[in-house]
């Protein structure tokens, strides 16, 4: 699939969830429903003209869809990062996944593991980081490297870093991405929750929404949520980095 055709896709998918996940309450008023659990929201904030919902079942609070950037719009906001391999500054923040993923790998896998970063960006850094230890990762973006073979295999290891608060269709991409791994295998992500940020005037605050395509927003609770909601076993590996284990065949 070309990435023309893959921007195409994802908008039609955009706004096919945009329109169902809108109903009216028996009282003729529309109401609106979470994008990870399907359960009915009120309004949280709003800030800037961007109205945020908050689910009282799984935490997320997320951004009406209606305001969600498009696709090119979130494109141009991701190129402003300097997110380089060659940064040291880069390096360090994502030394919270790649410190414990490389004792994990040294202690339990071969060279021969199946690893996979879900959402590498412009600039894939985790898997030159393991490269230089020995470590084969493969990398997949649905902007820079839309490789969708690679969503057709599973792995023993996924990182999804900085990723999942850009996703439109959270219940979508988190059952698509643990469908990535295999039994015993493992899925790490790492997102800034809101945990510190519970109260509209806190919100409002946080340098996380300042970006307008962090459009998902968790909270540990919503972690928690998942893990329960796919059988996994979370594992809270440093700040803001959460870990899922698949333990059985599912």
């Amino acid at each position: 699939m070309s990435l023309n055709a893959l921007f195409v896709f994802q908008e039609a998918i955009r706004m096919k969830c945009i329109n169902a996940l809108h109903f009216q309450n028996p009282s003729g008023e529309l109401m609106h429903t979470c994008s990870l659990c399907w359960s009915p929201i009120e309004i949280f904030t709003t800030w800037k003209m961007r109205t945020y919902f908050r689910c009282p079942i799984c935490s997320l609070i997320q951004l009406e869809r209606q305001s969600h950037p498009s696709r090119e719009e979130e494109k141009s906001e991701y190129l402003m990062h300097n997110n380089d391999s060659t940064d040291e500054g880069y390096r360090r923040f994502l030394s919270r996944v790649t410190i414990p993923v490389l004792a994990w790998l040294k202690e339990n896998h071969t060279p021969t593991v199946q690893l996979l970063d879900f959402g590498c960006g412009p600039g894939p850094t985790i898997s030159v980081v393991l490269g230089e230890h020995g470590w084969n990762m493969r990398n997949y973006d649905p902007m820079f490297y839309p490789t969708t073979s690679l969503l057709q295999e599973q792995y023993d290891l996924v990182v999804c870093t900085e990723v999942a608060e850009h996703f439109y269709t959270p219940k979508t991409t988190w059952t698509q991405m643990i469908g990535l791994i295999k039994d015993m295998g493992r899925l790490i992500v790492m997102t800034h929750v809101s945990d510190k940020h519970g109260v509209p005037s806190d919100f409002k605050g946080w340098h996380y929404i300042r970006e307008h395509s962090h459009v998902s927003l968790y909270h540990t609770d919503t972690m928690r949520w998942i893990a329960i909601e796919y059988g996994l076993q979370l594992t809270i590996l440093d700040r803001n980095v959460f870990c899922f284990e698949r333990e059985h065949a599912s």
